[in-house]
């Protein structure tokens, strides 16, 4: 082989080496197991990306699918973990969770899910949150971040009135721990200044020991439901009895008696 080929031969090695370590770069796939931040969640063989392109709602005491994983490499990836990298306002933070990723190992061309979870009593409104996704794969392993935006909303407590007594449903559900009804009374002749302040119903009972005006709600937090209105009317009042005079109805009895006698002696 004469030098002009082994130059030739040279040239394209190296250039295939370095072909390969920038595809390797790219992919993520790094023989020496450093770890690789992808700079593009979009486009990059490890896509990580929000499954909405504008705001996505959550209610309060629920989880949404807020991100989508998806493995574009040529090999599996295993252990999958998302977590929160930063939050605003931060005050919110350790009122969101994300769960785990299932199945948290994907194979080329899958995809998975990360859902995010808003407890009960999450203040309401909107919050930016940068997630972190890591990912193992043979021979090295990868992070990426996507950015995502979100919007807290209050959860749906309604009050659910009953025979003897009121309940609560969160969500359509069971209403959580911390749930209580309140009432409060207005008597009958009051003015709409004379309510009393709002009481929490001791057990079951309605609380309407008095006849006047009632309203109940539920509340869990700064979450508030419907209130409810009652009215209970005063009792009846009873009906005028005419009463007889007994001298009245004695002097009467007599009367007529010597009157019959009369009526006899004449007869005879």
């Amino acid at each position: 082989m004469s030098r002009r080929s082994l130059l030739i031969t040279a040239v394209l090695i190296f250039s295939l080496v370095c072909i390969h370590s920038a595809v390797s770069y790219t992919s993520a796939a790094i023989g020496n197991g450093v770890e690789l931040t992808i700079t593009d969640p979009y486009h990059g063989l490890v896509s990580f990306v929000a499954c909405s392109s504008g705001s996505l709602d959550i209610k309060q005491g629920e989880s949404n699918d807020v991100l989508i994983v998806t493995n574009n490499l040529g090999q599996g990836i295993y252990n999958l973990k998302a977590t929160i990298s930063s939050c605003h306002p931060r005050s919110v933070r350790d009122y969101l969770s994300l769960g785990s990723l299932y199945p948290d190992s994907l194979a080329p061309g899958k995809r998975s899910v990360v859902t995010l979870s808003a407890a009960d009593d999450c203040p309401v409104g909107p919050v930016t949150l940068t997630v972190a996704l890591e990912a193992e794969f043979d021979g090295g392993s990868a992070r990426v971040l996507a950015d995502l935006s979100v919007t807290v909303v209050e959860g749906q407590l309604t009050l659910l009135p009953g025979d003897d007594g009121f309940t609560a449903s969160w969500n359509g559900g069971d209403s959580p721990d911390g749930t209580v009804i309140l009432y409060r009374y207005r008597p009958v002749d009051g003015q709409e200044g004379d309510w009393t302040g709002w009481q929490e119903i001791n057990g079951a009972s309605l609380g309407e020991t008095l006849p006047g005006y009632y309203e109940y709600k539920a509340v869990l937090g700064k979450t508030e439901s419907e209130v409810i209105s009652r009215y209970v009317e005063p009792p009846a009042e009873p009906e005028d009895i005419e009463v007889l005079d007994a001298d009245a109805s004695a002097d009467g009895g007599e009367s007529g008696g010597e009157e019959s006698t009369a009526e006899n002696e004449t007869e005879k």
